[in-house]
């Protein structure tokens, strides 16, 4: 009993923390479930994806392995295992690893970005560009959290010219222009293209509160 109570208890401050994005507290409490329960699937995982967070790529690359020694790996892992060869430039297990999951039986969507992963990953110039996105990418990051949207849009366009695959500053760049320039067309524009790009459910939701503004204008006019 004990013991259900203290997993329960890690459970819950691991998950507050995750979605704070506090993931140093976040890997600490996933370090305790662990510990209390180690035949639990999935914490190495989420584990990793916090590492991921934090740039820490090697440790997040050490977690994935462990989950993958659990057994057959599921979509998500064989993303995250992709994703962190990229992200550790390791340009041809970054490729070997994207062309495992186009094994795999694939929704439409994730097969597309898929096959764009591997197009990246077969070609040196493309790599390295996608590698270069990155820089533009943490500093469009800071200089939205600063404030600064309209420099920070043409580092998330700079991204999106180097990395066709980066569903995330589309996302970004549909923010900006929903919330700091009231442009809803464009943001519609970019929304679609990330959502186009991968499923995920930030984008679905800045979609709709997208909908949300644009009947609200529309009442306002007819008022």
């Amino acid at each position: 009993m004990l013991k259900k109570i203290r997993l329960k208890y890690h459970e819950r401050m691991a998950f507050n923390a995750f979605v704070k994005s506090d993931f140093e507290t976040a890997i600490q409490h996933f370090k305790k479930i662990s510990a209390i329960a180690p035949e639990k699937a999935g914490i190495d995982f989420n584990s990793a994806i916090c590492f991921i967070s934090l740039r820490r790529y090697e440790e997040a690359e050490e977690y994935l392995q462990k989950e993958l020694e659990r057994g057959a790996p599921g979509l998500p892992l064989l993303q995250a295992l992709a994703e962190t060869a990229f992200l550790r430039n390791d340009q041809k297990e970054a490729l070997i690893r994207y062309e495992k999951i186009l094994e795999e039986d694939l929704p439409d969507k994730i097969k597309k970005l898929t096959e764009l992963k591997v197009e990246i990953m077969a070609s040196d110039n493309a790599f390295k560009d996608a590698q270069e996105s990155r820089k533009y990418m943490d500093k469009g990051d800071l200089l939205l959290a600063d404030g600064d949207a309209k420099k920070a849009r043409k580092s998330y366009i700079k991204v999106t010219k180097l990395d066709p695959t980066c569903f995330q500053a589309h996302n970004n760049l549909g923010v900006i222009a929903m919330n700091h320039f009231s442009d809803y067309k464009l943001a519609l524009i970019h929304f679609e293209k990330a959502d186009e790009l991968n499923d995920i459910p930030a984008v679905q939701m800045n979609i709709h509160k997208l909908n949300e503004a644009i009947l609200k204008e529309q009442n306002n006019a007819d008022d």
